[in-house]
């Protein structure tokens, strides 16, 4: 089953880095229990205070795109024996995911730019 989304954790963690929360285009809807007992459900706008932003692969390969030209990164992605891989360069540093999840390696090289 491909992913649809990121995670509330993965949501968590772009937060921290200093995503703008309204680059996001999915939200996880949560009710005002406590957060062990939730139940999360996705959607396409946000309905609770709490509810907690989620970004698609699209979403996220806008952000990727967007800082690649904000800081003139160099970047090429390619797929091998089902695998895929992305490089990142910014000056003499080059940073390559890989992974077989497409959405997993595009996640980390956001992370990767954040940090």
């Amino acid at each position: 089953m491909s992913k649809i989304c990121t995670s509330i954790d993965q949501s968590k963690k772009l937060i921290e880095l200093g995503i703008d929360v309204n680059t996001a285009d999915l939200w996880w809807n949560v009710d005002d229990r406590d957060y062990p007992s939730l139940d999360y459900n996705i959607g396409f706008h946000k309905e609770h205070k709490d509810d907690i932003p989620a970004w698609s692969i699209a979403a996220l390969n806008k952000i990727l795109k967007k800082h690649l030209h904000s800081y003139k990164l160099s970047y090429c992605s390619g797929v091998k024996n089902s695998t895929i891989a992305i490089a990142l360069k910014i000056y003499d540093t080059t940073h390559v995911i890989n992974g077989n999840d497409e959405f997993e390696v595009v996640y980390e090289g956001v992370c990767w730019l954040l940090k």
